[in-house]
């Protein structure tokens, strides 16, 4: 099986993270179709679990949805709305477009996407921007 490079490094049953994604599908923002907001947040959470070498667990999930300002919790509300606007353009078709998901899922660092969400949170309330697009 050929892996690294555009096939990335898959970790075992990312499926799973549609799935879990699915239990805890956010609202998409106006303009967004909820199948691309659900590929980018399970493309995420995948990566993430890849990481680790496992499957998805509702902590990459809760990551993905950190990263990407649809968990809001404690963000300030410029940022929020800041990547909101840029996601439009992130997500747009996203779910029929590999390339455009392996492209989200470089732009987050490998130290970022290995953080806890908390983590996440303490850096992004500080109105810093964790990826990299």
């Amino acid at each position: 099986m050929p892996w690294g490079g555009a096939f990335g490094t898959t970790g075992p049953d990312p499926g799973y993270a549609l799935k879990l994604v699915h239990r805890r599908r956010p609202a998409p923002s106006p303009g967004e179709r909820p199948h691309d907001v659900d590929a980018a947040l399970a493309a995420v959470a995948s990566a993430r679990a890849s990481r680790f070498g496992r499957a998805p667990t509702h902590e990459d999930v809760d990551v993905a949805l950190v990263l990407l300002a649809y968990d809001t919790t404690d963000l300030p509300s410029d940022l929020v709305e800041a990547i909101r606007r840029d996601r439009g353009r992130w997500l747009a078709n996203i779910a029929h477009d590999p390339v455009g998901i392996l492209a989200l899922v470089a732009a987050v660092p490998v130290p970022i996407l290995e953080s806890k969400p908390g983590a996440l949170r303490a850096q992004m309330a500080t109105g810093r921007r964790l990826i990299n697009r």
